[in-house]
């Protein structure tokens, strides 16, 4: 299995493609950190990217996320991040040049060679794995925008005017009386819409226009 494979060493780079091809296990992105970080061969690393649902670039940002907890020594940290560069370029290679010949080229720099610098001999802390600071900021953004089209939908349901118009001129209306709760109670109820994700919708829009 994997674990089998990544104590081994170049002599079983022939059957892993026997191994892995046949299986076609899907990996998480957790066994491919588990991998990147803290196997002492890097052999089976490989295989669990090209297995793993997770894009390079994301993949990228779970390393980079998780790389200052695993590797505590400097010199292998300051050599990693040198990976994650180079793996980096070619990323931005490949949407200039639409070359996705160089996407192995990427992934190797950004997993097997990360790997590779446990072999300088620094120490490697086990930590848990932390989400990606970027990918929450974005996941979060995506929820508060999916509910700000629900909420303008269904406002504007209830005034009789489109979602557009509730957002441009209805929306700086309404955080002018985010505080009084009775109106936002009263307004989710007659809306259909959940008053704390009124708030929330009513919220936000007020942070954004004060910043």
């Amino acid at each position: 299995d994997l674990e089998a494979v990544s104590r081994g060493d170049l002599s079983l780079a022939p059957g892993i493609g026997r191994t892995f091809g046949v299986r076609d296990v899907e990996q998480s992105i957790f066994d491919l950190l588990r991998g990147v970080f803290f196997w002492k061969s890097c052999v089976g690393t490989r295989a669990i990217a090209m297995n793993v649902d997770v894009d390079p670039e994301t993949v990228m940002r779970w390393v980079e996320e998780n790389l200052p907890s695993a590797y505590a020594d400097p010199e292998m940290l300051e050599r990693a991040y040198e990976y994650l560069a180079r793996g980096d370029v070619f990323f931005g290679r490949i949407v200039r040049s639409q070359n996705w010949r160089l996407l192995s080229y990427g992934s190797d720099m950004i997993t097997l060679g990360v790997c590779s610098v446990k072999h300088m001999g620094g120490r490697v802390t086990s930590a848990r794995f932390s989400y990606p600071s970027t990918i929450k900021m974005m996941a979060r953004v995506s929820s508060i925008r999916q509910k700000m089209r629900r909420v303008c939908r269904r406002v504007g349901a209830l005034l009789h005017v489109s979602g557009k118009v509730v957002k441009e001129e209805i929306l700086p209306i309404l955080a002018l009386r985010r505080r009084d709760r009775g109106f936002i109670e009263r307004l989710s109820r007659e809306a259909n819409v959940e008053r704390e994700e009124l708030a929330e919708v009513i919220e936000y829009f007020s942070r954004r226009v004060s910043s």
